[in-house]
């Protein structure tokens, strides 16, 4: 009874740890697949783009911030590179400074509603007048392409009503989950990492989290740079796409349920965090395991090793990083690494 017992917790952890393993590399990784699934189950909201160009787009969400947004736009324009700017409208008011500087050094602004808050949790007409206040404050600055739901989760009601009003949605790519964790080091490898052409940039402004962006950016760009990539704000990026691609919904694509997600907020990965049920089918789960499992025995079979970070790091609120272990692993995840 007790071996019966212990041989099924010792096969429960077994399975446990490789689920946390295959969850830490495509953490890590931020497989294509992921990505092509996603965009392919929800047409309606972009991911990427598919181009061949050297091109990746920057999105920064929640500003703006009388003191962080200012130290983003000096590595920008240090760098000469342009972003989106995903903007919160209750932050607005008394910016007027800042959002003319972003206006004349020709940032794109996006529509980010006016609170930080799940966008998911309103109703269809809360959401709809949400969207329109938003709008009445940004529309003077700047013409108005692009919003994004809050949090990352979204539905079919909701893309209705952003298109009905004249938006796409956008969500994003590459996230390295910089809401939640606040790490330089970390945001600045998995950026470099998994950057490729095309590829939907996403970090935060506002506070601490603005003052680390503006650190990730001082070490991304120049690197990015030095790679051939230019970094442009999204409409750019659209405007670059290959003519076979660039229509809103690419031939052969499948819708997915009424529930949509991104990868945008720190929250995004469990619906029920956010009091939210979806109301319709979810995504047809089944081709999305077999190219998981795929991928997972095209890595792991192969003789490429992930590594989730060889050290550890503290951080404090204010992003300074305090190194207990650098990571001295040939093939790691330092800078200049990363897969073609």
């Amino acid at each position: 009874m007790h071996g019966t017992l212990r041989r099924a917790q010792t096969i429960g952890f077994v399975l446990a740890g490789g689920l946390l393993v295959a969850a830490g590399a495509v953490l890590w990784t931020a497989p294509e697949w992921l990505i092509r699934s996603l965009a392919r189950w929800y047409p309606d909201c972009l991911y990427h783009v598919p181009t061949q160009e050297p091109l990746v787009a920057l999105t920064i969400d929640d500003g703006p911030d009388p003191a962080s947004t200012p130290l983003i736009l000096d590595e920008l324009r240090r760098q000469n590179a342009r972003a989106t700017f995903f903007l919160i409208t209750d932050r607005v008011r008394g910016q007027e400074s800042v959002m003319r500087r972003l206006v004349a050094e020709g940032h794109e602004l996006g529509n980010h509603f006016t609170q930080d808050r799940p966008s998911i949790g309103l109703s269809p007409g809360a959401f709809e007048a949400d969207l329109l206040r938003a709008h009445r404050e940004l529309a003077p600055w700047a013409r108005l392409a692009w919003a994004r739901p809050a949090s990352g989760w979204y539905s079919q009601a909701m893309i209705r009503v952003m298109q009905r009003h004249g938006y796409r949605c956008a969500m994003g790519s590459v996230y390295p989950f910089d809401a939640t964790i606040p790490s330089i080091s970390w945001a600045t490898r998995y950026i470099l990492r998994n950057a490729r052409p095309g590829a939907i940039l996403i970090l935060h402004d506002a506070g601490a989290r603005g003052r680390r962006t503006a650190r990730v950016l001082a070490e991304v760009l120049p690197e990015l740079r030095r790679r051939g990539y230019r970094v442009v704000s999204l409409s750019e990026l659209v405007a670059a796409a290959s003519p076979a691609h660039s229509a809103d919904r690419p031939e052969g694509s499948e819708e997915g349920g009424d529930l949509g997600f991104g990868i945008t907020g720190g929250d995004l990965w469990d619906y029920r965090q956010i009091g939210y049920r979806p109301p319709g089918c979810m995504p047809r789960w089944q081709p999305f395991a077999r190219e998981a499992v795929a991928w997972l025995r095209r890595s792991f079979g192969s003789q490429r090793t992930f590594f989730l970070g060889a050290g550890t790091e503290e951080t404090d609120d204010e992003g300074t990083e305090r190194s207990a272990d650098r990571d001295q692993t040939r093939g790691g995840p330092g800078l200049s690494s990363h897969i073609p």
